[in-house]
């Protein structure tokens, strides 16, 4: 069976994080979170389009923020798009996350 698009890209950006991997379909067990990248301290969802709209940007980011394994967990999203090479991907955060996990800090 042929790879999809979506699941190269997922494995390419797991790459970027810590002993990042793509979840697939395992979605049970210790890490029952169901982003699509398991790597300590993050909650990311993936997503690949040839034409991002900001309704997706913000999907992904909310559903990165549902599926957090702990609450400690940074969610975001990282946004591809086809064509464009894997470091040239957006991550989306919202500004309060962004604030509280990387200026706020104590």
């Amino acid at each position: 069976m042929a790879d999809r698009t979506w699941k190269a890209v997922e494995r390419a950006i797991a790459k970027f994080f810590p002993n990042g991997k793509r979840r697939g379909a395992d979605f049970r067990g210790d890490n029952s979170g169901k982003t699509d990248i398991v790597s300590d301290g993050w909650a990311i969802e993936v997503k690949h389009s040839k034409r991002p709209t900001y309704g997706l940007m913000v999907e992904a980011f909310d559903q990165a923020e549902r599926n957090r394994t702990s609450p400690d967990d940074i969610p975001i999203a990282v946004i591809h798009r086809a064509g464009d090479r894997y470091e040239e991907s957006l991550v989306i955060i919202r500004l309060d996350y962004f604030a509280s996990f990387f200026i706020n800090q104590e």
